[in-house]
């Protein structure tokens, strides 16, 4: 979804605007902004009968082939569903903004896979990071838990007393442990560390998101990208209306 959102948007705007062609057309079309309106209507247009058969046929195969519900599994989750929609319209608008802002074709696509890039990665960290929500406690991590299918299994931690949850090797480090292995699990497996945190109240649990949450962080993620479009494009009308000839 980023690469086609990208190659739909940056492009055809930068041309326009490089060649000179734009001016023209402002004055055919009746402005700066109603021309924008006109190139990135159809392009939208476009993005949308692309993604959307993809991600409904996402979500089928995952049903047909894995025999799973798709509405609550964190399966495949990036590319198919309203997610999969939301990240090209997310890159359609940075792509847009490029545009805008660089009026040159090869500069616009570099800006825009550069901050496609960021974007991915910022997704991929508050996913994996647990950061769209407070993780569930699936269950305790050192008796081979088998949780429920379609849950997305985030990390082993120890649960405090309080609620919290903490990597196994912070915990013991700051506490005077030795850090025996970059490897979490086997610090809390260490007879003397056990015995130490079991006293305390804590447990050695597996985090992560239950299958009925995945609604939940499809809602969340899904409306923040398309925020992220939608902001992008009202700052590339303002920024071209701005914008001085030439």
């Amino acid at each position: 979804p980023f690469v086609v959102g990208g190659l739909l948007g940056a492009p055809v705007i930068a041309r326009e605007l490089e060649s000179g062609s734009g001016r023209l057309t402002w004055s055919l079309t009746g402005g700066r902004l109603r021309w924008l309106v006109w190139r990135i209507a159809p392009l939208l247009l476009l993005l949308l009968t692309a993604l959307i058969p993809a991600a409904i046929a996402g979500n089928r195969l995952l049903a047909e082939q894995k025999l799973l519900d798709p509405t609550y599994n964190f399966a495949s989750g990036q590319i198919r569903g309203a997610p999969l929609v939301a990240r090209g319209f997310a890159m359609f608008g940075v792509a847009i903004l490029a545009g805008v802002a660089v009026r040159r074709r090869l500069p616009a696509l570099v800006m825009t896979s550069i901050v496609g890039v960021l974007l991915y990665s910022a997704l991929d960290w508050i996913s994996m990071g647990g950061h769209w929500m407070t993780p569930d406690v699936l269950g305790p991590a050192a008796q081979g838990t088998t949780t429920r299918p379609g849950s997305a299994e985030l990390t082993e931690a120890l649960e405090a007393p309080d609620g919290s949850f903490h990597l196994a090797y912070e915990v013991a480090l700051a506490n005077g442990f030795p850090r025996l292995t970059a490897s979490g699990d086997l610090i809390a497996l260490d007879p003397t560390f056990t015995a130490w945190y079991t006293e305390r109240g804590y447990r050695y649990v597996l985090i992560g998101w239950d299958a009925s949450r995945y609604p939940e962080v499809v809602f969340r993620e899904t409306a923040v990208l398309l925020g992220i479009g939608l902001g992008a494009i009202v700052v590339a009308g303002a920024a071209l209306r701005r914008a001085r000839p030439g």
